[in-house]
């Protein structure tokens, strides 16, 4: 390696460790362990700030996949105009949009993907010949002047499970959940409210509550203030164990969600959802950080109870009032799910995923992941 190039690494990796040690940016541990990646004038980058990298040019160009006409075109666009507007951090090294992407795009009816992964304690054969990202479906109808509501899931995969025809919903994490603690997102008129009331016990099948299970529960206060601030708010119980909050609020959005989805009106037409994360293993410095994945995993398993209650719930009503007879804001008639909703017991990691599946990873994609 000539000197230009191996002082370019090793000033990279300092940049790297410096950011590592940050809050943000402790995922920087994995790039300065991976750095020969970064070889060449396509692994130039620009620092973001302090705890943030990202690609100098187009990730098309760093992974030698883009034309004009190409599938990854296509599939970029479809992540950088969808809901989570991530045209303004698809180049940052740690991007969760850019990992679902760059392992996903690539399948279709030439490149399929076969899988064999476990939903309800049965193996269940997957084959996916297409996939669509930052997938939309309707959680609330709009109604007077309150807008509609929906949620993005990253990816969707569509093909067979078992030889039937299904999709794949998968919420897919890189780094987010290494930063745990509340989670808070707007709900001004308490759509959500009933749902959580749902699963904190009130009228659910078992009379559990599935929040408290996990260590968290909800509120519409702000805990600083003590008053409403038009936000639904996901808390820790105990502050000397966080979990990762945000991952769990969205995979209520998204049970709702895939119910009401297009795909719940086509017959024999079978839905699966699951969160996938990528495992780093044990390469941070504090024991915590460490620990973050299997955290996730464990709670996780505990709160897919509770989104099976509510989905045994929600598919059993004709409309929200027959689920909330007492709201005034879940009124929108959207329940039509007439095909089972398999919901996944367990976290993926795309290291299990790509290890059991027979597909073709990219190699320059298989290289940056360690795949």
């Amino acid at each position: 390696m000539a000197k230009k190039e191996k002082d370019k690494l090793e000033d990279l990796k300092c940049k790297f460790e410096k950011a590592a040690n940050t809050k943000k940016g402790k995922v920087y541990k994995y790039f300065h362990n991976n750095i020969e990646f970064f070889k060449g004038d396509i692994g130039d980058i620009i620092k973001q700030n302090s705890s943030s990298f990202a690609f100098a040019c187009c990730v098309g160009k760093v992974f030698g996949t883009c034309t004009p006409t190409s599938e990854f075109h296509k599939a970029f666009i479809q992540v950088i105009t969808g809901k989570g507007q991530e045209i303004h951090n698809i180049k940052t090294l740690h991007s969760s949009a850019l990992l679902g992407l760059l392992c996903f795009y690539s399948i279709n009816k030439e490149n399929p993907l076969s899988i064999t992964m476990p939903f309800n304690n049965e193996k269940v054969k997957f084959e996916f010949d297409r996939v669509e990202f930052e997938k939309t479906n309707t959680v609330f109808e709009a109604k007077h002047r309150i807008p509609s509501v929906p949620s993005s899931i990253d990816i969707a995969l569509y093909g067979t499970a078992n030889g039937k025809r299904a999709v794949l919903y998968l919420e897919s994490k890189f780094s987010e959940y290494l930063n745990v603690g509340d989670s808070s997102s707007p709900d001004k008129n308490k759509r959500y409210e009933q749902f959580y009331k749902y699963l904190a016990g009130e009228d659910n099948k078992e009379g559990q509550n599935f929040l408290k299970n996990c260590g968290i529960t909800f509120s519409y206060k702000n805990k600083n203030t003590g008053k409403e601030d038009g936000k639904l708010h996901i808390h820790n119980i105990d502050k000397n164990k966080q979990h990762y909050c945000e991952g769990l609020k969205q995979m209520v959005s998204h049970t709702i969600g895939v119910i009401n989805s297009d795909e719940s009106d086509e017959k024999e037409m079978e839905i699966y959802l699951a969160p996938i994360l990528f495992d780093f293993g044990n390469i941070f410095k504090k024991a915590e950080d460490n620990k973050r994945f299997s955290d996730y995993c464990k709670v996780y398993e505990k709160f897919a109870a509770g989104l099976k209650n509510l989905r045994d719930k929600l598919t059993t009503s004709n409309c929200y009032k027959n689920f909330f007879p007492d709201s005034n804001n879940t009124e929108a008639p959207l329940v039509r799910k007439k095909n089972k909703l398999f919901i996944s017991d367990k976290v993926f990691s795309y290291q299990e995923f790509f290890k059991n599946a027979k597909f073709d990873l990219p190699p320059s994609v298989k290289e940056y992941y360690n795949l």
